[in-house]
């Protein structure tokens, strides 16, 4: 299964059509909104959880971000962590490498 991904992530990035590829650690049903986001690049795994809530809002901040596009990243939750209010997820993505 993980070959199928690998290969569909590379189509994707060879087509042309701007991206962001999101890679969830283990997804839990929690609400989103209230750990601290932890972002991971270099096919390195996610360190932990995440919400489903949290990872669609971070689909939702990649679909509105010029900073995301081109971007691999790994995505968990710190729990010791608040999340960060409002206008800090939209720069989940500055700083990124892009592919």
């Amino acid at each position: 299964m993980m070959d199928a991904k690998f290969r569909g992530e590379r189509a994707l990035m060879a087509s042309g059509v701007p991206y962001t590829i999101i890679r969830p650690g283990g997804l839990t049903d929690g609400p989103g909104g209230v750990a601290a986001l932890v972002v991971a690049q270099g096919d390195n795994g996610a360190p932990g959880r995440v919400s489903r809530a949290d990872v669609g809002r971070v689909c939702v901040a990649a679909a509105t971000s010029p900073a995301a596009a081109g971007v691999t990243l790994e995505l968990a939750s710190d729990a010791k962590k608040l999340a960060a209010e409002g206008p800090a997820l939209s720069r989940l993505f500055e700083g990124l490498l892009k592919d």
